[in-house]
């Protein structure tokens, strides 16, 4: 019986460290960071690069002033906020700024231009925006005037909107159509912002031959979903994509059924993989879409760490 007793002692010890160890594994995620969802390995190459492009910044909101990042600007003053009760905020405000006026900012911040009905967009620059006091999430009261820069110079079929951002519940980040505010334009953007999060000037990428989900990329063996990544970088335009392997994981990339591709656009693909803690990495030449493409992965390129590989895919497009 004794015997009994202390073999029971030994199991409830056991359960109680298990649960302990799954509930320190499953943390309330920070929302003051922007982060990519952590399934495959290369996710973490994203997020640093997400953390890296933070532009922080102290403000005392009881005076109205301005953040500068890459061209852009926003004005931040008295009720721009308000707390998770709903109270004005006063004092000091911490403010995380990232702005991406091209593609490759954009590639590396796996922030794709694709919409949330599959359409690809062509970008005039991405911003994203956030404010915390103490550590608490603030929201945005008053409406947060911005400017950003005419990177494109309005060399487009149709003029450019605002754009939300928002990861989906399978992961993917997608753009929804700002219909609530007003975009003015001339040498510069201005609009308002009035959410936390990711905002984006965006107008339909239309080369007017059509669209192709009948595109592959395939690697080499061994390399899936779980542990490479596959982005489309267009030359032709300032939009990229990515693409996966869907629920087979069978190392075939391709856009299924998520998205739309223009026929006619010239795209590079890149492939970010990390094996056994070693990164590796691949850009192709230029290839113009057509109804289908397939393109065939030769052997990946190793390097020693995230910002040798980062330089290097960098430099290859």
């Amino acid at each position: 019986m004794k015997t009994f007793k202390i073999f029971l002692v030994f199991i409830i010890v056991i359960l109680v460290s298990v649960l302990g160890c799954k509930k320190e594994e499953d943390p309330t995620p920070i929302i003051s960071t922007p982060t990519t969802p952590t399934v495959c390995p290369t996710n973490q190459f994203f997020s640093d690069n997400i953390a890296a492009a933070i532009q922080s910044s102290t403000v005392d909101v009881s005076t109205l002033s301005s953040i500068n990042s890459s061209g852009a600007e926003i004005w931040i003053g008295p009720n721009s906020f308000v707390d998770a009760s709903g109270n004005p905020v006063t004092g000091n405000v911490d403010i995380e700024l990232i702005v991406a006026l091209d593609n490759k900012e954009m590639l590396m911040l796996n922030r794709p231009t694709v919409t949330n009905n599959g359409d690809l967009l062509i970008s005039d620059g991405i911003i994203y925006i956030n404010a915390t006091q103490n550590g608490g999430q603030l929201q945005i009261a008053d409406p947060i005037s911005t400017t950003m820069p005419n990177v494109m110079g309005g060399n487009t079929s149709s003029p450019f909107t605002l754009w939300s951002g928002n990861t989906t519940t399978n992961g993917d980040f997608v753009w929804t159509e700002d219909t609530t505010n007003t975009l003015f334009a001339d040498s510069s953007y201005y609009f308002n912002i009035d959410t936390i999060g990711w905002h984006n000037l965006d107008v339909l990428a239309d080369l007017g031959q059509g669209v192709t989900q009948n595109v592959s990329v395939v690697l080499p063996s061994g390399l899936t979903g779980n542990n490479s990544a596959v982005l489309m970088y267009f030359t032709s335009m300032n939009s990229f994509s990515s693409i996966s392997d869907g629920s087979n994981e069978d190392g075939i990339f391709t856009p299924g059924s998520s998205y739309y591709i223009p026929i006619g656009a010239v795209t590079k693909f890149v492939v970010v993989s990390m094996v056994n803690n070693v990164w590796s990495y691949h850009v192709s030449p230029s290839i113009t879409i057509t109804d289908p493409t397939d393109y065939i992965v030769p052997s990946l390129t190793s390097a020693a760490d995230e910002q040798s590989m980062q330089t290097a895919i960098l430099n290859a497009l």
